[in-house]
């Protein structure tokens, strides 16, 4: 999965909003917000004849301390993925939201905005 992880965030930095503020996975700990992190949430290969399709899904969220910001960014990961074609075999999709409130440990709340994006690939 590799490819898709690096193409996803070549899209992603791609963006001047997002630039030098896209994480895969977790941003380093003494991040502060705002930023963008992506991770694969789930992946199925489907056997379908006469080829082999991937179904993957990737978690897409900003992480910002207001909501309005989170939305910002949010959208601005969603002009970058929501209908794109990435790699020449595959598309991408965004299939819901998130919206997430978490206290941290300074007593302040962190915001996270985003969506789960559906990929679908030909393994050839």
């Amino acid at each position: 999965m590799r490819e898709f992880d690096e193409a996803i965030y070549a899209r992603l930095s791609a963006n001047p909003a997002l630039s030098g503020r896209v994480f895969n996975g977790i941003a380093p700990l003494e991040t502060p917000p705002p930023y963008v992190v992506f991770s694969l949430a789930s992946g199925v290969e489907e056997h379908q004849i006469p080829r082999r399709a991937l179904r993957l899904s990737y978690i897409v969220k900003a992480a910002a301390w207001s909501h309005e910001e989170a939305w910002r960014l949010a959208r601005e990961a969603d002009l970058a993925l929501d209908n794109a074609q990435i790699l020449s075999s595959f598309w991408c999709k965004r299939s819901s939201l998130i919206s997430i409130a978490e206290p941290t440990e300074e007593g302040r709340v962190l915001f996270w905005a985003g969506g789960i994006y559906l990929i679908r690939a030909e393994v050839l």
